[in-house]
Parts: structure tokens; sequence; C-alpha cells
């Protein structure tokens, strides 16, 4: 392969072999390779990746919100393989909307056990032009939008477990995904990265 497929393949390495800090570099660069393809960027990366030997699966394209023929499609698709599917929208900036879609999970499914909680956005380009606007949209969605989703799953957790014998464990679990980009600022990602 050429100098991506090369790079990624040093990149994948060094992550699976726990070596984050070394690895960061390298995220930088690839980072930067991947700018030169946008918005054709996912299916560099899949392409990439394949030339690896890992295959990732279909291109996905930027993650927007699903509109209900989306949402549709994904319940049959699921549904299909033998799942169960509720399709629940949800705007994680909006308090109102996480009370809705959490309530209406739950009529649907009953008690939430585990939230895997994992919006979140992010923008490209330099500290110095990131815009009021640009900062409250990340902000609200990977910071804020995680925060009051995982309150407000708890408090129906605890209330779920208030009364339970000592030593029974009957609330659920939470689990807050954020990125390495946590760890050190990438080139042109500065914002995301604080989120």
């Amino acid at each position: 392969g050429g100098v991506a497929p090369r790079m990624m393949q040093r990149l994948y390495e060094l992550c699976a072999a726990g070596s984050f800090f070394e690895a960061l570099p390298l995220q930088d660069k690839a980072s930067q390779f991947w700018q030169l393809f946008k918005p054709e960027y996912p299916a560099a990366i899949k392409a990439a990746m394949e030339m690896m030997g890992r295959p990732v699966g279909p291109v996905r394209g930027p993650m927007r919100p699903p509109n209900a023929e989306q949402k549709s499609t994904l319940r049959a698709e699921l549904e299909a393989a033998d799942g169960d599917a509720h399709v629940v929208g949800l705007d994680v900036t909006s308090i109102d909307s996480i009370r809705a879609a959490v309530a209406h999970a739950e009529t649907e499914m009953g008690p939430i056990d585990i939230l895997v909680n994992n919006a979140g956005v992010g923008t490209t380009q330099h500290l110095t032009d990131v815009t009021a606007e640009d900062y409250d949209f990340m902000m609200n969605t990977n910071v804020r939008g995680a925060f009051f989703v995982a309150q407000e799953v708890a408090k129906r957790m605890i209330a779920r477990a208030k009364g339970t014998a000592p030593g029974t464990y009957t609330g659920g679990r939470i689990v807050n995904i954020a990125s390495v980009a946590g760890l050190r600022v990438g080139s042109r990602i500065g914002v995301y990265c604080m989120g």
C-alpha cells in the first residue's frame, strides 16, 4: 500500500497495543490526511482500513439526525435480523426532548437497564476561527446533552433501586463514551477535544 495505509496500519498497531500516547502524532497526521477527502473522507477511511485487512462494512457519511424514512428502514433491518426495535427520536440539546424520549423508551420497552451515552458532534477549523455558534453546537451536544441524558436515566434507575435488599443492585448501568481526542488536542478540532 501507499503512505496512508501504512500510517493507518501503524496507528492501529499502536492503539491495539495500548500505546495511545505514542499513537497521538500519527493520529494528528491521519486527521490532516482525512481533511483532504472531505466530503468523501468516510470512503477514504474505509478504503484504508480494508487495505489493511480490516473490513469496516458500508461507508457511512457524516452523522445527521435520521429522518422518518431512515428510522423506518433501520427498524425493519433490525427486525429482519430477529431484533426487537423501537425507534425513539431524541434531541440531546433539548431537556424536554430528553425527558420525552426517555419516558417514551420506557413506555415501549420497560425500564432502561443500560444507557450507552454516545452522542457527539464536531466541527473542523482553527481555534481562531471558531464562532460562538460552533462552540455552543459542540458543547450543547457533547457535554450538556450527555450530562442531561445520563441524569434523566439515572433518576429513574435510582428510583427503581430504592427499597431493594442490601447487597442487591437493580438500578442499572450508564456507559459514557468519550473520544481519545480528549487526551491531546488534535489539529483543527480543539473545541471538540475539550468536550
